[in-house]
């Protein structure tokens, strides 16, 4: 018999959705690696033209633009494949959709950081100073970044508790110094971002979602840090979105877990390329 995570996320495949939205570290790759698997990537090429996609990260433009280009490689037609995506960066902070005039990616919204209130800066001294040698801090346009020093990504384990730790510790030492109200902090199982209070994943969606004009519900949202603090919780809330998690479950009714037909849960690529396999879709109208 199956068990009710395993019923919930069949119910789920009887309804026809309209857009997609993914999450990449650890939903597109495995856990603290940084490439996607091949099949993977054919599927993501291949899925229905009428379909919306998008990859929503913590990742900045540069790098987000680089794995589009890995993905849109396997289809047909490239240059065609890849005006069907949006990119949402740095966290939510900023989405950008295909402009057809200019043959690129232009910004449709973005949210700022808190200069005025929390000089940036002065938040990367006092986290360089305080992280100490583990740590890397990285300023970026609306987020600053705290994440390991390389070797420690080839212990998978390590990096989560590392992460973890750091989170907590962020919390403190932020919250030390500013209100709540600027700034949230994320921990996204290989790292810990700092951002708008404003921004986020889930925030992000919203706003796609009201671009595309769709029923929320109808856009498909997967990622894997699903626990509260991590940088999927507002992505994968169900607020907006039917939301699949491939990692961390949660003990809310959102995000759905994803199954193989034999009832096993599946994590990772091999979860987000099976789940794509068993989605069905509805044709999105102008």
């Amino acid at each position: 018999m199956p068990s009710t995570r395993h019923a919930a996320f069949q119910a789920a495949l009887q309804n026809k959705y309209r857009a997609v939205a993914f999450d990449f570290d650890g939903t597109l790759t495995p856990f603290a690696r940084f490439e996607i698997p091949t099949e993977l990537k054919i599927k993501l090429a291949h899925l229905p033209p009428q379909v919306p996609r998008a990859l929503c990260t913590g990742r900045d433009l540069k790098f987000v633009r680089q794995q589009l280009d890995n993905i849109v490689a396997h289809a047909e037609n490239p240059n065609e494949e890849k005006k069907r995506w949006a990119l949402f960066t740095e966290n939510g902070a900023e989405g950008f959709v295909w402009n057809a005039e200019q043959k690129d990616f232009e910004q449709f919204f973005e949210v700022e950081w808190p200069e005025t209130t929390v000089p940036q800066e002065k938040l990367v001294a006092l986290l360089s100073q305080k992280g100490g040698f583990w740590n890397r801090v990285l300023a970026r346009p609306h987020t600053v970044v705290m994440r390991h020093h390389n070797w420690i990504y080839y212990l998978p384990k390590l990096t989560r508790i590392f992460s973890r730790r750091m989170h907590k510790k962020l919390e403190r030492w932020i919250r030390e110094e500013w209100a709540a109200s600027y700034l949230q902090i994320q921990d996204s199982g290989i790292g810990n971002v700092v951002l708008p209070v404003l921004a986020g994943k889930g925030n992000a969606m919203r706003r796609w979602v009201e671009r595309l004009k769709i029923d929320p519900k109808t856009l498909v949202v997967v990622g894997d840090q699903a626990a509260k603090g991590g940088n999927d919780y507002d992505f994968l809330s169900g607020e907006v979105g039917t939301a699949f998690t491939v990692g961390e479950l949660s003990q809310e009714a959102a995000p759905l877990a994803v199954f193989d037909a034999k009832g096993r849960r599946l994590q990772g690529p091999e979860g987000t390329r099976t789940l794509l396999e068993n989605i069905h879709w509805e044709t999105l109208h102008p």
